[in-house]
């Protein structure tokens, strides 16, 4: 009944439907402009965590003594009979392995047998090459020092390394990682300190560690030459360096 009287009183009728239709309208503009609000949330949160961040690093590094010896002998052998070239190369493997048993603390290890054919300048094979290689491995230096020194009348040297063994490179390693967060932290208080901030909090932390094999020292070389005429010569391990590096990122706050 009262609706019906509205609408025969157009004056008063739009009046009521202008009071009616407004509110309507103003709560749809209300709820798209809220779903706007809920849309840009993420964004404004992201952008106020990536503010005051600064990326730093900090590493450690140590000469460290190098604990284990590795060294190639090969038995190598030239001529026109593959079969002589075998038994000649298998002969020299024998002798060698032979002495190695001698020295219980130095591991020795022949590889595959392999032979090559030689050619000529017209293109056509005169000859053939075969060899086979030994290597050790020891934590025992002087020892190795001193089999390497009798292989020399059987076999050909043809590397020499000195590096660290799995456990001496851990251990460096531990301990560098301890001193290159400590330098990551004191560089993260000087940062926040020289800016002017109550303090920082760790938004990222990455470790690495490398060093600890380094490539074969010419020493070997020259040990190699050395060793028919002084059979008491020696070499020295040396150190191998070992880097500890701490990347991250820090917000100060």
């Amino acid at each position: 009944m009262h609706r019906t009287q509205l609408l025969r009183r157009p004056g008063a009728g739009w009046a009521v439907l202008r009071r009616c239709a407004l509110p309507a309208v103003l709560l749809s503009a209300a709820a798209f402009d809220s779903r706007l609000a809920f849309a840009q949330d993420p964004l404004t949160t992201v952008g106020s965590q990536d503010t005051n961040v600064v990326a730093l690093q900090a590493e450690s590094e140590r000469d460290v003594t190098n604990d284990q010896i590795s060294a190639v002998f090969a038995a190598e052998a030239e001529g026109p009979d593959p079969a002589t070239l075998a038994a000649t190369v298998n002969r020299r493997m024998n002798a060698a392995l032979a002495l190695a048993k001698g020295a219980p603390a130095v591991a020795a290890r022949s590889g595959t047998y392999q032979i090559y054919p030689i050619y000529g300048p017209d293109s056509r094979i005169n000859g053939w090459r075969a060899r086979q290689d030994l290597t050790l491995e020891s934590v025992d230096i002087s020892a190795a020092i001193e089999l390497l020194t009798r292989l020399q009348a059987v076999l050909t040297i043809r590397g020499l390394s000195f590096g660290l063994t799995a456990a001496a490179r851990r251990t460096a390693e531990d301990e560098l990682i301890a001193e290159a967060l400590a330098a990551f932290q004191r560089r993260s208080a000087l940062v926040s300190s020289s800016l002017q901030a109550k303090g920082y909090r760790i938004r990222k932390l990455d470790i690495e560690a490398s060093g600890g094999t380094p490539p074969p020292r010419p020493v070997a070389f020259a040990l190699a030459q050395r060793a028919a005429t002084n059979p008491g010569v020696s070499a020295e391990a040396g150190n191998s360096r070992v880097t500890v590096r701490v990347t991250g990122q820090i917000q100060l706050h």
